[in-house]
């Protein structure tokens, strides 16, 4: 039974009736914006006030309606078009954010502007599809993108028209489950070979992206060992090459017993040991039979190749593992050892160095994981804090945290961290005394902390009334220095560095550790890079000097004044003008929920503009 998209169209009116007890023709909003998908009108504030007319839409119920004096004021001012579309959606997206300060807001519009385009942002639908971007703005451009296909493949009108059908099936499955007509719709959406095939694939390609084969030889391993050692096998003789690159600095030759001839070099040249030279052999020999099995036909027969991929990983992790014809691999971690033991034996990125860090006090490797990326209105949900004394010695600090606010699926997707997990920890107020002492006395270090976390840790202090850090802090950010001298992120940081796969990223105490790892990995590789914390902080410092006033970067710095970065309405004004000339502009702000620095900012600037604050 194939699924049928159309059907759920039909019944929209009458969900409708049921939900909301009236039906609404979204075609004549469609129509009221059609001069402006062609450019010839720009938005205005009665424009968005019919979007969230309860005449003619339910949205109120799900969005917040945008400040009506404040939107009419910048819609005025700025007149914002948004027609006639080009091929950037993103810088479209982009430009309406700023406005709006709502993604789901911007899709109302943009679904009804250009119904054929974009759909409403609607969080069943996510579910439905499995859409998963770090990014709020490319998870919902890839979510459009994906809804395209969908309506293609079900021959529908537009985006939106398919947005519509499968918020309709999603609130019709929501019946009963002994309502046989729900069961129907159940059942043709779970056996739908396209359907399912689509979900999947929105799950496996991300993952793939971010983790690489390995880990999805992991996965496969349980159900079809062949493929999976395959996989595995492929991705070792990828690996050599690197190692050809990298070690010797030339491509491994594509010939027949270039492979062996390359860990023999490297075994004669130290750059692995002979222990690992026998090891590598025996695993290239493993891969032949994986990947070229004809020539031992007999030992590939009843269950062979979860043996041959077992000895696969025997040779790199030095442990026996026990397999059987279709059980595959007992050891939980086998794929991630493969992964990690082949970089770290072909690359040689484990020889000493006499360079390492000069601490003259603790230096606390930090990481967060939190409900958004908003400083002003997300909260931590875990924190990691890994104390490194002089003496090379650790201490662990670490955390959940009931962040007091829902955690988005978008944040649960990356940490894995979900409501039911925080609501009995304990709030931030309830350990950032002993936090606070943890961190007495200590610089800080992190992996790109210095743009988010540090401003939000900070943040969080305040909220509890607690005046934090007590003491000139040095920072060092492992990731200003690997993008002035590498450019990638965590995972890729580790990877190069120290010749590992990351595979817990945004697990907040793994985090710590990796950066701990890659930042002393940096100070032995690059002899020009200091080696004492106050060196490393001004390195930092004078790589990313600090371009805002406030940590939700409200307000930049030029010349010594503070120019509007934000806003739309204001961008680009001296904030000294807006205080004279828009007063109330700046009491909307102290009004929302924005952090206590630039809420401070805002009011300084309201004193100096002769306003009782």
């Amino acid at each position: 039974m194939a699924l049928d998209l159309k059907v759920y169209l039909e019944k929209f009116p009458q969900i409708c009736r049921n939900k909301f007890g009236c039906t609404y023709a979204f075609e004549a909003l469609e129509a009221h914006f059609q001069e402006h998908a062609t450019g010839k009108r720009h938005l205005t504030a009665k424009d968005v006030a019919k979007v969230f007319s309860a005449e003619n839409t339910p949205f109120a119920k799900y969005w917040p309606k945008p400040h009506t004096k404040v939107l009419d004021e910048t819609l005025t001012r700025e007149r914002v078009y948004v027609g006639p579309l080009d091929d950037n959606d993103k810088a479209l997206v982009q430009k309406l954010l700023p406005v709006f300060h709502n993604i789901g807001t911007v899709s109302l519009l943009l679904r009804f502007v250009h119904p054929q385009r974009f759909g409403i942002f609607s969080t069943p639908v996510i579910h439905l599809l499995q859409v998963t971007r770090p990014a709020t703005v490319d998870l919902y451009l890839a979510y459009c993108n994906e809804l395209a296909r969908w309506r293609d493949h079900f021959r529908l009108d537009s985006v939106a028209k398919t947005e519509n059908a499968l918020w309709t099936y999603a609130e019709f499955v929501k019946l009963a489950d002994n309502d046989p007509e729900a069961a129907k719709a159940r059942r043709q959406f779970d056996e739908d070979v396209w359907v399912q095939r689509e979900r999947a694939a929105q799950v496996i390609r991300p993952f793939f992206r971010r983790y690489g084969p390995l880990q999805l030889a992991r996965i496969l391993l349980d159900e079809d060992a062949t493929i999976a050692g395959k996989i595995a096998a492929e991705e070792y003789e990828r690996l050599l090459g690197i190692a050809s690159l990298r070690v010797l600095g030339r491509p491994l030759p594509r010939e027949k017993g270039a492979p062996e001839h390359l860990i023999e070099e490297l075994a004669t040249k130290g750059y692995i040991r002979t222990e690992d030279k026998v090891e590598l052999r025996r695993v290239w020999i493993t891969r032949n039979k994986v990947i070229h099995p004809s020539g031992t036909r007999r030992a590939c027969r009843s269950g062979s190749y979860d043996r041959l991929y077992s000895a696969y990983l025997h040779a790199l992790g030095g442990k026996t593992w026990q397999t059987s014809a279709r059980s595959s691999l007992t050891a939980p971690n086998e794929l991630d050892q493969l992964s990690s033991a082949v970089a770290r034996k072909t690359m040689g990125v484990l020889a000493k160095s006499a360079r390492s860090l000069k601490l003259s006090r603790p230096l606390a490797f930090f990481d967060l994981e939190t409900t958004g990326t908003d400083v002003g209105q997300d909260r931590i949900v875990e924190i990691a804090v890994l104390k490194l004394q002089p003496d090379g010695t650790e201490e662990i600090f670490h955390s959940l945290i009931n962040p007091g606010i829902s955690i988005p699926l978008s944040a649960m997707e990356i940490h894995g961290i979900r409501d039911a997990d925080v609501r009995a920890k304990p709030n931030f107020a309830k350990i950032a005394n002993r936090l606070a002492k943890f961190l007495s006395g200590c610089d800080l270090a992190g992996f790109n902390i210095m743009r988010f976390d540090l401003p939000l840790l900070k943040s969080e202090f305040s909220r509890a009334a607690i005046g934090w850090p007590d003491q000139e802090v040095r920072v060092v950010d492992a990731h200003v220095v690997y993008q002035e001298k590498e450019r990638r992120d965590l995972t890729a940081a580790v990877k190069y560095y120290c010749g590992e796969e990351h595979s817990e990223a945004h697990s907040a105490l793994a985090d710590v550790r990796a950066t701990r790892r890659v930042l002393q990995a940096q100070v032995r590789r690059y002899s020009d890079l200091p080696t004492t914390v106050e060196g490393l902080d001004s390195f930092c410092k004078e790589a990313r000097p600090n371009k805002f006033a406030d940590s939700g970067c409200w307000f930049s710095i030029k010349d010594g004044i503070l120019i509007f970065n934000k806003s739309q309405q204001h961008r680009g004004e001296p904030l000294s003008r807006v205080a004279r000339e828009h007063p109330g502009f700046l009491e909307w702000m102290l009004s929302i929920d924005l952090p206590l620095d630039t809420k401070e900012v805002v009011r300084k600037a309201l004193v100096g503009a002769g306003q009782k604050y």
